[in-house]
């Protein structure tokens, strides 16, 4: 896994050689989002990943131009990770962690907390769930030596964002419901666009609120979706 594009291309990042509980991004899958994603990545914009993983989409951001991203992961293992592969950052590039669960996070930044309530509840305990498959004492154990490069800040107060990347586990089956709270979120402008991972079978709308789709891209076993406002 490495950086691809940008100032830092080339560089490899650090992941699970093991059994992978996370899923990074393919270098032909991330190369074709950022080729979507060229012309609203400006020099100086903020972006926001969501189940982050190996923040591998945060620093592909910072190495094209990006100002700042914030990360939002919810198990230990992999802020551990995330810390050891922004060790490399000058400190004009920041990069922030969030260690909380995603839907919790959205939960708290919507417009309308009625819209898409119902459905937090349950997605929040299926990932909850799934934290199992993180807990591998030998992924544990290989991370236990990593030092923080940055400490973990709590949101202070609410940032709109130009970049959202989602990339739930797909046995979640959350796309649909990330981009209705996306959508309907605080977190969000007339300008940002949200790129969306889901598996092959799932399905979402044309249009969520003030975003619709334009641009789709298939990559046999998953699809990437990509939101703008008109």
């Amino acid at each position: 896994m490495r950086i691809i594009a940008g100032k830092w291309k080339g560089r490899k990042l650090k992941s699970w050689t093991g059994k992978l509980p996370v899923r990074p991004m393919a270098d032909q899958v991330k190369e074709t989002v950022f080729n979507v994603l060229n012309p609203y990545l400006f020099e100086g914009c903020k972006v926001l990943d969501l189940f982050s993983g190996t923040a591998s989409l945060a620093l592909e951001a910072l190495s094209r131009g990006a100002d700042l991203a914030h990360v939002v992961e919810n198990h230990s293992a992999c802020i551990k990770l995330i810390q050891k592969n922004m060790d490399f950052l000058p400190k004009e590039k920041k990069l922030w962690i969030h260690r909380k669960n995603v839907f919790s996070f959205l939960k708290k930044k919507q417009k309308n907390s009625g819209v898409c309530s119902s459905n937090f509840k349950p997605l929040f305990q299926t990932s909850l769930k799934n934290r199992n498959f993180f807990n591998n004492k030998n992924f544990q154990k290989k991370l236990s030596d990593s030092k923080p490069s940055q400490a973990v800040k709590n949101l202070a107060q609410i940032e709109v964002f130009d970049i959202i990347f989602a990339d739930p586990p797909f046995v979640l089956k959350a796309g649909d419901f990330l981009m209705q709270a996306l959508a309907n979120s605080l977190l969000t402008h007339k300008k940002t666009v949200i790129v969306i991972e889901t598996g092959a079978e799932e399905q979402l709308k044309n249009r969520y609120f003030d975003f619709y789709l334009f641009s789709e891209k298939d990559f046999n076993d998953k699809k990437v979706w990509f939101y703008k406002t008109e």
